[in-house]
């Protein structure tokens, strides 16, 4: 994924996470997402919201906690940056 631009690296993590959270494998998905979120990335709503609905379906309730977390601090932290 480093020989990939922001860009399209964004997009393929999207890809990932959506494709893996359908399979229902969160722990796999959830490896990607932090990945994205620790290099200030942003995760499309669409991608969130099925990673979210994977965790629920798989009774991964403790994941789902601890990623939403992430997220709202993601999204916070954007925002002061404005």
């Amino acid at each position: 994924m480093e020989r990939l631009d922001k860009r399209q690296q964004v997009h393929t993590v999207d890809v990932v996470v959506r494709k893996l959270s359908a399979l229902g494998d969160v722990d796999a998905a959830c490896l990607f997402l932090k990945k994205v979120l620790d290099e200030d990335y942003a995760v499309d709503h669409a991608t969130y919201t099925g990673f979210i609905n994977s965790c629920y379906e798989n009774n991964r309730y403790a994941l789902a906690s601890e990623m939403s977390e992430k997220f709202s601090k993601k999204i916070s932290s954007f925002k002061e940056k404005r």
